[in-house]
C-alpha cells in the first residue's frame, strides 16, 4: 500500500475529571493533538513520514456514553489501509467499534 494513503488513528484513554482540582478539559497537555504529550508528538512525527494521522478528542470522557465515542470515530477515515492505537478506554473503544461496525483494518 502507499505510504501516503495509509492512515493512523489515536485513541486516548478515559482519564479522571480534574487534576489538582482542575477540570481535564481546561488542561491544554491533557488535548491528544497537543505536542506537548506523547499523542501530539507522535501525531506530528506520522505526519512528517506521509501518514494520515487523527486524535480524535472525546468531551468529557469521564462521563461520555459510547454514542459519542462513536460519533467521533464516525468522523475519522479507518479502513484496511488504517493502525488503530487505543489507550486503556481508547483501546475498548476501537475493538467495540470495529465489531459493530464490521469495519477491517
Amino acid at each position: 500500500m502507499d505510504r501516503a494513503r495509509e492512515n493512523v488513528v489515536l485513541l486516548h484513554g478515559r482519564f479522571p475529571e480534574r487534576i489538582d482540582g482542575t477540570l481535564i478539559a481546561d488542561l491544554p497537555l491533557c488535548d491528544p493533538n497537543n505536542e506537548g504529550n506523547w499523542m501530539g508528538r507522535t501525531k506530528r512525527e506520522l505526519i512528517k513520514r506521509g501518514y494520515e494521522a487523527d486524535c480524535p478528542v472525546i468531551r468529557d470522557v469521564w462521563k461520555s456514553a459510547w454514542s459519542e465515542w462513536k460519533c467521533e470515530l464516525d468522523r475519522v477515515r479507518i479502513d484496511e489501509g488504517t493502525t488503530l492505537v487505543g489507550w486503556s478506554q481508547g483501546g475498548y473503544a476501537l475493538l467495540r467499534y470495529l465489531g459493530e461496525t464490521g469495519k477491517k483494518v
